[in-house]
This record gives structure tokens, C-alpha cells and sequence, in this order.
């Protein structure tokens, strides 16, 4: 699944800025997900839309079994501490995105279409996340490590759209491959939120604005041809 949602590798060497992570849990396989039980699912569920909306620092175990209504045993067949159950979490948030992206992906079939669509989508994902929980997970080193490893497959996935569109002609080559690499950098100072600090947009605005000005810039380019 290869969008900004999906499943990181991590040790990634092509950023050297990568935090060592502070968390032991390691990557999460989605397989893990489908083997849970019903009861388990809807608390993973619960939980994640818990941290969603509060952010996960001042969130302890006890405070999240009070609210997602389970007992800590039951938490703890999720994952064997806090920080651990939080990293699967952050996982399972990207993954449950991915699915819904994929399927507004699939009903577009050019690349401008597919383009837009997957950065309204991107936005639309994001606008559910509080800036609490995306100020927790860039300031914890596996959820940070994780976002980013996320960011790089979602500015592949851009590059790989915009490629389509030179393939099919629908793209200027020059212009096309520079589009490509100024939106992966955009993506990159979103995550790293240097767009929020600059400008005070939200990941969510920023990738609105984003989709805006790229797919204005294509439209640029195919009228100047």
C-alpha cells in the first residue's frame, strides 16, 4: 500500500536526521490487526480515536481503559506497555487511512484526477487527527520516525502520479519532474512542520493549499503547451 498510509520500513537511510527510537515496539504488520478477536478490534478502534482527539502524552493506561471501557489486561493484549500500544495505534490510524484512500483512488483514472484526489484525500485524513496528536507523535521518536518514513512513501506515491501523467502525455516532462520534487519537499516541511511554524496552517490546510497549487500549476502547464 503505498501511500502516505502504509506500513513503514524503518532504519529508512535516505533522510540521516532520523531520531533513534525511543519506543521498543517495533513495526506493527497489519497481519497483527486481522488475527485480533471482535472485542479487540473495537478497542484498538476506541483507543485510536481516543488519542486521535487528545493526543496520547498525558493519556495513561489507566485513563484509557476508563474511557475506551475495558479492562488493562485487555489493553495489554494489544501491546505489553503504553508506549508500545501507542505506536500501534499511530500504525493502525495510517493503515485504516490508507484503505479509505485507496478507494477514492480507484474510481479516477487520470493522473491530474489521481493526483488531486490523493492530496484532498491525504488532507481530508489528516483533518480528523487533533494538532495535539500530531504534536505528540512529532515529538516521540518511533511515531515521529513512523510519519516520516509515511511522508516519504506518500512523496513517491506523488512522483510516481505525476510519471504516469508524462507517460500518457498528459504532463509536461520538464515541468512535470520539477512538480514532483517540489511537492515530496512540501510534503517533507509539512511533516516536519515547518509549514505550521511559518505559515500556521494545519497539516490538514497545508495539504489543501498543497493540492490547490499543484494541480494549478498542472493546468498551468498543459494550457502553455
Amino acid at each position: 500500500m503505498s501511500t502516505i498510509f502504509r506500513t513503514p520500513v524503518y532504519g529508512d537511510s535516505q533522510r540521516g536526521d532520523h531520531p533513534r527510537p525511543a519506543l521498543t515496539a517495533g513495526p506493527i504488520d497489519a497481519a497483527n490487526d486481522q488475527a485480533l478477536r471482535p472485542r479487540q478490534q473495537a478497542v484498538l478502534d476506541i483507543t485510536l480515536d481516543l488519542i486521535l482527539h487528545q493526543g496520547f502524552s498525558n493519556l495513561s493506561l489507566d485513563l484509557l481503559a476508563e474511557q475506551a471501557r475495558c479492562s488493562k489486561s485487555t489493553l495489554y493484549t494489544l501491546a505489553g506497555s503504553k508506549e508500545q500500544l501507542v505506536v500501534r495505534c499511530v500504525e493502525h490510524y495510517f493503515r485504516r487511512a490508507a484503505v479509505r484512500i485507496e478507494d477514492k483512488l480507484a474510481s479516477q483514472h487520470s493522473a491530474s484526477a489521481r493526483l488531486r484526489t490523493y492530496l484532498l484525500a491525504v488532507a481530508q485524513e489528516l483533518d480528523g487527527a487533533s494538532e495535539a496528536f500530531l504534536a505528540d507523535v512529532a515529538t516521540h521518536g518511533s511515531t515521529r520516525l513512523s510519519y516520516q518514513n509515511h511522508t516519504h512513501a506518500a512523496a513517491d506515491r506523488v512522483r510516481r502520479i505525476v510519471s504516469e501523467g508524462i507517460e500518457t502525455g498528459e504532463f509536461d516532462p520538464v515541468h512535470a519532474r520539477f512538480l514532483g520534487e517540489v511537492t515530496a519537499a512540501a510534503m517533507d516541511a509539512i511533516e516536519r512542520g515547518t509549514v505550521a511554524q511559518r505559515t500556521s496552517l494545519t497539516h490538514a490546510e497545508a495539504y489543501a493549499e498543497l493540492a490547490s497549487l499543484t494541480l494549478n500549476t498542472v493546468g498551468a502547464t498543459r494550457a502553455a503547451r
